[in-house]
């Protein structure tokens, strides 16, 4: 009698994940089609403010889409923030207004996200190091934040705007973490 449970759930199951997935209107397709809109970079792309191989560095990734088509991969969170607040050296003509999509890799599922989510926190002057060193981390959701905050020694959780050029000069300058 279990088996027969056990078999008709197996098969409702597979029924029900091929209706959400053909349907286009559950939850499946969706999540796939968002998570393949974010560009990859290839073997030759190179973080505009450093100069490394992006794709080396994949739990780290940023970037950015121009409503021309241009896109701009960075090694970490620290080289994406400093381009966005110096896109005039960067991008020379472009502006804020001139980017159509912006994500960063979330630290603990290594997927990336719209930067500019709602639940994206940036966790400052931790000890956690990326490839560039210290860094602002990027973690979906406050519950997250609070673990990364609490687990390296954070200074600041933040939402995207309130990542400040501040922020990004004291992890550029070798740690990020305020002495007092």
């Amino acid at each position: 009698m279990r088996t027969g449970r056990r078999s008709f759930l197996k098969q409702a199951g597979a029924i029900l994940g091929l209706l959400l997935v053909s349907s286009g209107t559950g939850l499946v397709r969706p999540l796939a089609v968002l998570a393949e809109s974010f560009p990859k970079p290839t073997k030759k792309d190179r973080c505009p403010v450093c100069g490394m191989f992006v794709y080396k560095y994949p739990h780290w990734m940023a970037g950015y889409v121009f409503t021309d088509g241009t896109k701009a991969f960075h090694c970490s969170p620290k080289c994406f923030f400093h381009n966005l607040f110096h896109l005039d050296k960067y991008h020379p003509g472009k502006t804020l207004d001139d980017l159509q999509m912006i994500w960063v890799t979330d630290y603990y599922t290594a997927k990336p996200v719209n930067a500019r989510d709602p639940e994206m926190r940036f966790v400052a002057g931790s000890t956690l190091v990326g490839p560039m060193g210290w860094d602002v981390v990027p973690v979906k959701g406050q519950k997250c934040a609070k673990t990364l905050h609490r687990d390296y020694f954070g200074q600041e959780i933040l939402k995207f705007g309130e990542v400040t050029e501040d922020h990004i000069q004291r992890a550029r300058k070798g740690g990020g973490r305020v002495t007092k």
